[in-house]
């Protein structure tokens, strides 16, 4: 079964991530702070494992419109 871990984001994390050669410009921290900041909301970092096994990771953004909390992961296009 899939889970996902969210994890705090730091150097090390940045670091992994951008060895991942399917990796977007979306997925920077340059990109999610600027994205945050314009639209007051929380980068959110996670990883997806399957069985206890790291399997892959998780970008997002959580916002809030109108009282609803959305989680929004940016994509190509």
């Amino acid at each position: 079964m899939l889970r996902l871990h969210r994890v705090e984001p730091g150097a090390g994390l940045w670091a992994d991530r951008a060895t991942y050669p399917d990796r977007l410009i979306f997925h920077t921290p340059e990109w999610l702070n600027f994205v945050a900041e314009c639209q007051r909301a929380e980068p959110l970092l996670a990883t997806v494992t399957d069985g206890g096994q790291p399997v892959g990771h998780f970008t997002g953004l959580l916002s809030r419109r109108f009282g609803v909390r959305i989680l929004g992961s940016p994509m190509a296009g």
